[in-house]
């Protein structure tokens, strides 16, 4: 898992996550549904407390840079991976107390589901950045991805996504209420009306 995040090759973590697995064949969430992450969304867990700094480097820039696909500059952002995740866990003593390996995670993600009939209604909003917190934008991808640099006090990264929400109108004066004549004046005289009796009926109790 480092050695495919260090080269950029978010596709091919993506593609071992086990939720995403699960989701497909029905075993878990079956009705709902995660928007397409930002490439730069690296595994939120388990991370080192109070690190010093965290990993957003651009998938695409190491793609593209051939300084950047160097042997050395791999082995340096593997080194950088080693000081965000904590990727040894000791296991406890009744249960052997050996160390194992612990595999970096997307524990932290955003789903989304509507109902059958207001399904279209909320949908994920295309990739925009957030907050200046983002300088990238991806093409292809949601507003989807995780926060890194500004919360570090956790072993988890925060995680956010952006939705677009469609309200369906509703008619100013419901049919059963109003006559056809009946006009925004005539709505707001009769509001007025009603808030000056209240009024007067307040004085008279005091």
């Amino acid at each position: 898992v480092l050695k495919y995040m260090s080269w950029g090759q978010m596709e091919k973590v993506w593609k071992k996550d086990t939720l995403k697995e699960e989701m497909i064949q029905g075993q878990a969430f079956a009705p709902f549904r995660e928007p397409v992450p930002r490439l730069d969304f690296y595994p939120t867990y388990k991370k080192k407390p109070d690190r010093r700094y965290d990993f957003d480097d651009d998938p695409l820039q190491i793609a593209n840079d051939q300084s950047l696909q160097s042997s050395n500059a791999g082995a340096d952002r593997r080194r950088r991976l080693q000081d965000v995740y904590r990727t040894k866990f000791k296991v406890p003593f009744y249960k052997g107390g050996t160390v194992q390996d612990r595999l970096p995670s997307f524990t932290d993600r955003v789903l989304y589901y509507s109902l059958p009939t207001t399904k279209g209604q909320l949908t994920p909003e295309s990739d925009i950045g957030i907050m200046n917190t983002q300088a990238r934008v991806y093409k292809d991808c949601d507003n989807y991805g995780c926060i890194a640099h500004h919360l570090k006090g956790s072993d988890h990264s925060a995680v956010y996504c952006g939705f677009t929400l469609q309200c369906p109108l509703l008619a100013q004066c419901p049919p059963h209420e109003f006559d056809e004549k009946f006009t925004n004046a005539d709505i707001y005289m009769f509001t007025i009306g009603l808030f000056t009796a209240i009024l007067k009926k307040k004085k008279k109790i005091n």
